[in-house]
């Protein structure tokens, strides 16, 4: 028998014998598709669930479909559900009569060669003429189960509208009738025809050719055909999105970011739908016309730290970044949080000015007052009359890598918007920009070579190359279009200095195709350290054996110490830290300008143990992975509790067991959480499952949006035995007084109102109350707005019952009643 209750902690090892069996239908797709989903066919963590004892024959648990369901044994056919290539679930094939002979654990062996969690199937019911079920039909290889999505470009709405066979053979050309018949068209409407394929990480929808076969156009069992009512150009013009895949694009697309003023960082203004590849300028002006703001350049907007839970120290520079996800990315955290401040002046304007306080005495405040005005306006219009004629040059040097590599970043080797700019006219020479920096910093013009920096392929930014002789001599706005080559944002330089013996600095070295400058992190076990050592030009046709003197040198190990050597390849979408071969040149290494050697000392076998993360690759894989998770009570949503460094591959059971050390916890199944929802910045409805999702990220994910909060609550037991039980609220009408009490009750979803045993409704509740006399006898009630809707029948099971909806009514029957009538 199916069995809805969970052990208690003490018979815990009972639960390693039962599996969850998770069944779709219809009727999940209809319900879902166009409303909490959009991609692929349903989300299985809202699906109707069974926890099955193991060796219970696939042919039992059918019975108990036909119980749940109602729909008899015979007329079923379950689909195994499989993940594709392209990261999609879709019904992959139906069971044999010889898997449905086996038992629930051999049939998940089966499913587990296509799904790793519990076993998930889709439940196949064909309906007759007359809408009652009848057995499925043969399927022969020539079948192919195709499921249907109807698109309504003027309502912007997409559902479900049903599925069926058709032939590999025929084409989609002879199916027309049918579909305009599930939609509700006329018979002869033109409509068109897509076949959803993908949706990561990017949409593919692709139009289906009427008139080539199912079978030529790679159509298989599972796949989803969306369809619309073939629109005339002058209708595209007014639909925003006048077909499926621009729709899809757009949904996927979609970012609803929140707005806060700078001013008041801890309140929410108000919530913007933006589009992920919104550009600066986009997100400025949809913010303007929401505040009512004439002027988009006047917003100066600050991203936010998931770390801190603040507005970062920097606002975002005049089109400092490209993106909107540009401006939500803090590290490898997401966000979906933006502060905003409104200007007296164009932000433009504004990072061309600089800010001096001076107390001046012996004058009124408004002659202050009336000078400083004069002076802003002036340089308003200097500003604006010559904001064309200047670009920003970003200079990065040692210090900075010193500074930055494993404090603010692990990864590559500086973040480029805390260096260094200078606001340098284009027609400028670049040497005498030199001289600029010679003021600067202090390092003459003759020992400064300056590097161009670019973005590789693995999205990294590397220094690439150094300026020809003859590019200094060129402009600082053609030098900039040199640079936008590698770089399209300002020009983003690197200034080698080369120091001797002394620590004053030196000409640089002259640099042959042969010389590589490389760059050196430190990685310290024991600290959990990473930093920058240094770095300095090798041979390519030299081997790494041949620096490593040099290298513990850099480090103040002893020259003989014996270190392991890692190159840092790149960081998205997973880290990439391979082992360097001592012995190999290198050129045979793919060594080249601005690569990253990490290296450490040689770990002994017994050290490996001692260290959370022994080597280069397993700390920056920590890094990479690690999550801070702000954690709040169910109680108090508003309000943060405490925060957890966790990692994104931390499963359900790490998650509960942290958080229950922290809070002081014996029992982890006792903690239930909840999800955040990014959108209205609430706990979402529906709390998350026992070990209902597989990791952190899946508990941090609300469609494609990414959170850093959970909320928690601690029960009165475990989570697995809760979640067997339901939790009714009566209200309680005394026959004699004029009174109403509210009773829980919480029981066995499987317990009834009223079957005669010690542990349905009724009988519970006649503990709790008063009755008129001892062999009064009680009903249940279902009552909306005072009326009553239903006499509950004492056979009816309560998981059946919706308190939420209904007020339930408990009360004496009445005498004129008989009660076989209930």
């Amino acid at each position: 028998m199916a069995i809805n209750t969970h052990p208690t902690s003490a018979q815990g090892h009972k639960a390693l014998h039962y599996t969850i069996i998770r069944v779709a239908r219809d009727e999940d797709l209809a319900e879902q598709i166009g409303r909490d989903i959009y991609f692929d066919l349903v989300d299985h963590d809202k699906v109707r669930k069974f926890r099955i004892h193991e060796q219970m024959p696939f042919n039992l648990f059918k019975e108990e479909v036909a119980k749940e369901f109602g729909i008899p044994v015979r007329f079923q056919r379950f689909w195994i559900w499989a993940k594709r290539q392209n990261q999609t679930y879709r019904p992959h094939r139906p069971l044999t009569p010889g898997e449905e002979s086996q038992s629930v654990g051999q049939l998940i062996e089966v499913s587990n060669k296509t799904h790793n969690a519990e076993l998930r199937l889709f439940l196949e019911v064909e309906f007759g003429p007359d809408l009652r079920p009848i057995p499925p039909p043969v399927k022969t290889k020539e079948d192919i189960l195709l499921f249907f999505k109807l698109y309504e470009p003027e309502k912007q709405e997409l559902r479900f509208v049903g599925r069926f066979f058709v032939k590999s053979s025929s084409k989609p050309a002879e199916i027309l009738g049918k579909l305009n018949q599930l939609a509700g068209f006329t018979p002869d409407e033109e409509i068109e025809l897509y076949k959803e394929i993908k949706f990561e990480p990017c949409i593919m929808c692709e139009h289906l050719d009427k008139k080539t076969s199912f079978r030529l156009s790679q159509i298989e069992d599972g796949d989803i055909i969306c369809f619309q009512k073939s629109t005339p150009l002058e209708s595209e013009e007014e639909c925003k999105y006048p077909d499926v895949p621009s729709f899809l694009e757009y949904v996927h697309n979609r970012q609803v970011v929140h707005f806060r003023s700078l001013e008041k960082p801890k309140e929410e203004d108000f919530s913007l739908e933006l589009s992920k590849l919104h550009t600066y300028d986009d997100v400025m002006e949809k913010l303007a016309r929401q505040i009512g703001l004439d002027d988009p350049t006047k917003i100066r907007l600050t991203a936010h730290n998931c770390y801190s839970q603040q507005p970062k120290p920097q606002p975002i520079k005049f089109r400092g970044v490209e993106h909107l996800t540009d401006m939500l990315v803090h590290y490898n955290q997401s966000s979906d949080i933006l502060y905003y401040e409104v200007l007296d002046i164009p932000l433009p304007e504004l990072q061309g000015l600089k800010n001096l306080k001076v107390a001046f005495h012996h004058a009124t405040k408004d002659e202050i007052r009336l000078k400083k005005e004069q002076g802003e306006k002036e340089d308003k219009r200097k500003y604006k009359a010559q904001a064309h004629l200047y670009t920003i040059i970003k200079v990065a040097r040692d210090v900075d890598l010193t500074e930055q590599i494993g404090r603010d970043i692990y990864f590559d080797l500086v973040d480029h918007d805390k260096v260094r700019n200078f606001r340098i006219e284009k027609q400028k020479s670049f040497n005498l920009f030199k001289e600029d920096v010679a003021k600067e910093f202090g390092i003459p013009v003759q020992f400064q070579r300056f590097w161009i920096w670019a973005k590789r392929q693995n999205h990294t930014y590397r220094p690439n190359r150094p300026l020809t002789p003859q590019e200094e001599t060129q402009s600082v706005g053609q030098l900039r279009e040199v640079s936008n080559k590698t770089h399209n944002a300002e020009l983003k330089l690197f200034l080698e200095v080369e120091f001797g013996p002394d620590l004053r600095p030196i000409p640089p070295p002259v640099k042959t195709k042969e010389d590589i400058l490389l760059f050196f992190k430190l990685y310290e076990p024991e600290k959990q350290e990473l930093r920058f050592v240094g770095r300095f030009f090798v041979k390519s046709s030299s081997k790494p054996a041949e620096i490593l003197g040099k290298l513990n040198q850099l480090a103040g190990f002893t020259p003989d110490e014996e270190i392991e050597l890692y190159e840092e390849i790149k960081f998205e979408p997973c880290i990439m830290c391979e082992h360097l071969d001592k012995k190999t040149s290198f050129r045979l290494s793919q060594i080249e300008d601005g690569d990253i050697i990490c290296f450490q000392k040689s770990t002994p076998l017994e050290s490996e143990e001692e260290c959370k993360y022994p080597d280069v690759p397993s700390f920056l894989e920590y890094v990479h992975n690690r999550q801070v998770v702000h954690f709040r009570s169910l109680e108090k949503p508003k309000e943060e509790d405490f925060s957890l460094e966790l990692s994104k591959l931390h499963t359900y059971d790490d998650v509960v067991e942290k958080l229950a050390r922290q809070i002081g916890l014996e029992d982890p199944t006792k903690i239930r959480l909840t999800a955040h929802n990014c959108y209205s910045q609430q706990p979402k409805p529906q709390p998350i499952k026992f070990r209902g999702v597989e990791h952190l990220t899946d508990m941090l994910v609300h469609y494609n949006q990414s959170s850093d909060i959970l909320y928690y609550e601690v029960l009165d037991i475990p989570l697995p035995e809760l979640q067997g039980l339901k939790n009714l609220k009566v209200a309680f009408h005394h026959a004699t007084k004029d009174e109403v009490v509210i009773h829980n009750i919480r029981l066995p979803k499987q317990s009834t109102v009223g079957d005669g045993t010690m542990g349905d409704v009724i009988n519970v509740l006649k503990t709790k109350v008063e009755l008129s006399h001892p062999n009064a006898e009680l009903r249940l009630l279902e009552v909306f707005y005072h009326k009553i809707y239903k006499i509950l029948p004492y056979s009816e099971k309560i998981e059946n019952i919706n308190d939420q909806y209904w007020t339930l009514r408990a009360e004496e029957a009445s005498s004129f009643l008989p009660l076989f009538f209930i």
